[in-house]
């Protein structure tokens, strides 16, 4: 049966009649929607308004809007220090790195008000949109989220009483990414998020303190990627994914501000790093203390590790263990020397930041640490 024709007036009608829904419109004039639309369209060029709105009830009614993650979360810390890592990429079987265990001493000699994994403590790799590298070993989603969570649980522990903050690196995101592309039926069902395994730890794409600091996993990248961030961001802002562990200070009629990379806590050298085929990285191992005093961030501090020891404020906190044949081994002449002792843990803070935010400035704008070959830049 022929469709019944009828004019624009009839059209407009029948089209306010049915809500403005093309498939309501098709049923009543039994012509298929597409030719519907093609009408609508003729007809707005001639000046009529005849708005799209969707069948009640029909498969294109709307619904909630839905957002997965909360996107800049507050965070209060007048005075005080927040720890930040990110980066850690923890596979199992891989041992832990220097600056991991350099992080947990951090943590309880500062005491911290709050600590923020600043993305990417997981890695993904047998989710990765990127073909193995030949016959790559790569551990299963479940190794990898089960060494996520004891570590996770191992720093929480030795920082009690702080918050704990997790941004969303792209690396944590395959963890949610694969399991809403390939069973999206399971939405909703615990586990099927990542924060769900990680409950301890607030999820946020991005975390601003005290109003003016911003902490996020990344934004821009390339070699000056921190100056662009602080440059554009108007204010001090933290962020890991290039594991360069550095801060770029911005001077402007605002005042002066930091763009910081918070560094790896893993190793250039580990199996998760293999497509970079052997290249040299322009990365540092280490993290970023931030300290606070009436909501302002005082000049960033890093513990970074370099020839095998991590450095904080000056002592070597941590350091890789030597074997066990050295220990009977005639000591080095240079121990002896003043400024080659090695000290097994950090000396007590005075006062907080030792008395005055003088001296802890020139704490942390040292270029670099004073080695047999010269200055090691960071």
């Amino acid at each position: 049966m022929a469709a019944p024709k009828c004019t624009a007036a009839e059209f407009v009608a029948i089209w306010n009649e049915c809500g403005g829904s093309p498939t309501a419109v098709g049923k009543r004039l039994n012509i298929e929607p597409c030719n519907i639309m093609h009408r609508r369209r003729r007809l707005e060029r001639n000046g009529y308004f005849l708005p799209t709105n969707p069948l009640p009830g029909g498969h294109n009614a709307p619904t909630a809007l839905v957002r997965n993650y909360e996107q800049m979360a507050p965070l209060a810390v007048p005075y005080g220090t927040v720890v930040v890592f990110s980066d850690a990429h923890w596979w199992p079987g891989t041992p832990r790195t220097i600056a991991h265990d350099a992080l947990l001493k951090v943590i309880r000699e500062v005491k911290p008000k709050a600590v923020i994994a600043n993305g990417d403590v997981f890695d993904g790799a047998s989710i990765s949109r990127h073909d193995p590298d030949g016959w790559q070993n790569l551990p299963s989603v479940h190794q990898e989220l089960e060494t996520v969570k004891a570590y996770m649980a191992e720093i929480a522990e030795a920082a009690r009483g702080a918050i704990l903050a997790r941004t969303i690196g792209n690396h944590d995101l395959r963890f949610d990414r694969r399991l809403a592309t390939q069973v999206p039926d399971y939405r909703h069902l615990a586990g099927m998020m990542l924060r769900d395994h990680m409950p301890d730890w607030r999820e946020a794409w991005a975390f601003e303190v005290n109003g003016g600091t911003v902490v996020k996993h990344r934004w821009h990248n390339g070699v000056h990627g921190a100056y662009n961030n602080v440059l554009k961001a108007g204010r001090s802002i933290v962020t890991g994914h290039l594991h360069r562990l550095c801060a770029t200070p911005w001077t402007d009629y605002s005042g002066r501000r930091y763009g910081v990379d918070t560094g790896t806590l893993s190793e250039a050298r580990f199996a998760q790093f293999d497509y970079a085929e052997a290249s040299p990285k322009n990365w540092g191992s280490g993290f970023a203390v931030l300290t606070f005093r009436e909501g302002f961030m005082l000049p960033p501090e890093f513990c970074e590790v370099l020839r095998g020891q991590a450095f904080w404020r000056g002592e070597v906190i941590h350091e890789e263990a030597k074997p066990a044949h050295r220990a009977n081994s005639r000591p080095r002449a240079a121990a002896s020397r003043p400024g080659h002792r090695v000290k097994s843990g950090v000396s007590k803070l005075r006062g907080g930041m030792g008395g005055g935010e003088d001296k802890a400035a020139a704490r942390v704008q040292m270029p670099g640490l004073r080695t047999k070959g010269g200055t090691a830049k960071r």
